[in-house]
This record gives C-alpha cells, structure tokens and sequence, in this order.
C-alpha cells in the first residue's frame, strides 16, 4: 500500500532532525510512529501511561494536585 501525505515546513524539519537522530530515513521514520502508534492502541490505559513521557514531581506536588480535584 502506498500512502503520501503533505505537512508544513515546520513538522518536515523536525521530522527530518528526529529521523536523522535515529539514523533512519524520513519515510523509515514515519513508518516505525505509526507502527508504534498503532501497537500502542492494543495496551490497556495503563500501559499506554507508562510509555508516555512523563514530569517528575514531589509527593507534596502530587498531594497539592489531588486536593485541586
């Protein structure tokens, strides 16, 4: 299957630099985060919290933000 799309300047530059960090071409790039995306809808919501890139906080932190809710 062949798939083409179009994206502005600003994404293809920084899908360019992420690429070339990897050492893979655009399209290999692209191809591996929608291969990854779609793996990733199969876990459960915990699972997909765990893969997520996350802040870190104090336990104080986290008790002021439960309060808040």
């Amino acid at each position: 299957m062949r798939v083409q799309f179009t994206i502005d300047e600003t994404l293809g530059v920084k899908l360019q630099n992420e690429a070339h960090e990897l050492g893979l071409s655009v399209s290999s790039y692209v191809r591996h985060i929608i291969k990854r995306n779609l793996e990733n809808k199969k876990l459960n919501m915990v699972d997909r919290a765990l893969l997520e890139d996350s802040e870190l906080i104090t336990f104080d932190e986290f008790k002021k933000q439960l309060s808040k809710e």
